[in-house]
């Protein structure tokens, strides 16, 4: 982050403070994840194989259509 963003950090975003973020620090800290979300990373991670497959397999079947994305003429 630019050294002037940081030091106007609680102007530019005073809400991040009120959240209990520690607008100054160079580390994030985004407190302690609850149970439920420990154990579903916990379950991701053992099964990283399984869903490494999954999403392989999921951009396979998804066409690759850039005519979206082109103006109209």
């Amino acid at each position: 982050m630019p050294v002037d963003v940081k030091q106007d950090l609680d102007k530019l975003a005073p809400m991040l403070k009120k959240l209990g973020y520690d607008t100054q620090s160079d580390t994030p800290s985004y407190g302690t994840a609850d149970p439920l979300v420990l154990d579903n990373m916990n379950r991701l991670k053992e099964n990283a194989d399984f869903w490494k497959d999954k999403a392989k397999f999921y951009a396979r079947q998804t066409p690759n259509v850039t005519r979206l994305f082109r103006k109209s003429m």
